[in-house]
């Protein structure tokens, strides 16, 4: 374990070496060096937890057009027939190259539901988290604006990560119309 760990530390985090070397800090048992090897020891456990080594067997996900059959025999029999189906159609390979590859997913969900439910959950954690996380930062952004006068963040925060546009001409026309009548 020891030694795939110091395998794992020099593959993911090489410049951690070459600080070591360059600063002439001493590999022995300083306990610095070990409050570091712990940590990235730590860290490794995470990593592991959050990107499983299943990314080999993921890739039909991310171009199902380049992958061969025997590479998804982990599959269960059903999907191998619904991948067998979806590879097969040239139609949906030009698709495939015209969207983003979770369009695509999306798109074919009632031709192959089983492989579409598939690729979504391996695909749909990221999105909520960049979601999640854009959400937070621009929460701190307001709260650092406003924050001697800030009451209520919630009409705040819905206008700065909505995705939908306002139709400012329409508004201006609503609100022109509304002042006319004020004024008769």
């Amino acid at each position: 374990m020891e030694e795939q760990s110091g395998k794992w530390i020099a593959r993911n985090v090489p410049f951690t070496d070459e600080y070591i070397i360059s600063n002439n800090i001493s590999k022995k048992d300083t306990p610095i060096t070990k409050i570091i090897v712990n940590h990235l020891k730590d860290m490794e456990v995470y990593m592991h937890r959050y990107f499983p080594n299943d990314i080999d067997t993921q890739q039909w996900i991310c171009n199902p057009f380049s992958i061969e059959m025997e590479e998804i025999n982990f599959l269960n029999f059903k999907a191998q027939e619904e991948f067998a189906e979806l590879t097969s159609d040239t139609t949906l390979r030009l698709r495939f190259s015209q969207v983003p590859v979770h369009e695509f997913w999306i798109e074919i969900k009632s031709e192959y539901p089983l492989l579409s439910e598939m690729a979504m959950n391996k695909l749909l954690p990221f999105c909520t988290t960049y979601l999640c996380e854009s959400a937070f930062s621009t929460l701190t952004y307001i709260k650092s604006k406003y924050r001697s006068t800030l009451i209520n963040v919630e009409n705040l925060l819905r206008s700065a990560i909505t995705q939908i546009e306002p139709r400012f001409n329409y508004l201006c026309k609503i609100n022109n119309h509304i002042r006319h009548i004020n004024i008769v």
